[in-house]
């Protein structure tokens, strides 16, 4: 299985070669399976759509985000239903804006977080490692 790794941080003109690993990304056969899909770089606003496709069409089994960004990185909603991801670090630079109902990673072994903003009232992350991770939203109690 293939490992895709992509450091733009150490390089500040990095949109030439960021734009090449992605469209590489993308013409990788629907049936190639990706060990590590890991993704640093500098937050560049017209590769958003780009990167979410490659997040939710290719199947990953170690996903690793880090966008630096002013504000954050908006994560696609697919991620939240992935059946093949096993472990996710997400460093950085990115936010939930919307959880869907059906939200479901069920191989989830590890989530690593360095930080994030929900834009959700509130959320509930439950599980046990290894058994999968379900993510909720539950609304504030009411007296």
């Amino acid at each position: 299985m293939a490992k895709l790794h992509f450091d733009g941080l150490a390089d500040n003109d990095d949109e030439g070669s960021l734009d090449d690993f992605l469209d590489g990304v993308l013409a990788l056969p629907v049936s190639t399976r990706i060990r590590t899909f890991s993704l640093k770089c500098n937050h560049v606003a017209k590769y958003d759509d780009h990167i979410n496709r490659c997040l939710c069409e290719v199947m990953v089994f170690i996903l690793q985000i880090k966008v630096i960004k002013e504000g954050y990185y908006s994560l696609p909603l697919e991620i939240f239903t992935c059946k093949t991801v096993e472990k996710m670090k997400l460093g950085s630079g990115f936010a939930i804006d919307f959880l869907p109902a059906d939200a479901l990673l069920p191989a989830l072994k590890t989530l690593s977080l360095d930080s994030f903003q929900a834009l959700v009232s509130w959320m509930v992350l439950s599980g046990k490692v290894g058994n999968g991770l379900g993510l909720c939203l539950v609304r504030p109690f009411k007296d």
